[in-house]
């Protein structure tokens, strides 16, 4: 089966699965049918419901898939995943031995932080 007939296949059934939602929900709340058939309509429509996410879930998972691997074999896409990767600050990239006045700052108070609390566990 070619490739454009299973997407249109794939398209069909989540439209019948959303038709059967669409149905169940015409049934609750129009109808009322769980109120004149009791157990057996509360039944009817699970099923109905049931039928529907069937045909509904497994279609989106393979057009969503069938998305993914059509835009990871675009070429243009490279650059864009590229510059979507976290990049650090200009400031953090600098010599390690000498950090950004603001973490050396952080650093001190940090260190400040562990010698007064040594102190009061040693007391």
């Amino acid at each position: 089966m070619k490739e454009s007939t299973l997407i249109r296949l794939m398209n069909l059934l989540m439209f019948l699965g959303l038709a059967l939602i669409g149905t169940a929900l015409y049934l609750i709340i129009i109808k009322q049918l769980h109120v004149t058939m009791n157990i057996r309509g509360v039944q009817i429509i699970a099923a109905v419901v049931g039928a529907g996410l069937v045909l509904l879930l497994p279609s989106k998972l393979y057009l969503t898939l069938m998305l993914m691997k059509g835009s990871s074999t675009k070429p243009g896409l490279a650059g864009a995943k590229r510059s979507m990767q976290i990049k650090q600050p200009k400031s953090c990239t600098g010599d390690p031995s000498n950090p950004p006045e603001a973490v050396s700052s952080a650093m001190r108070k940090d260190k400040q932080i562990c010698k007064s609390l040594d102190q009061e566990t040693r007391r």
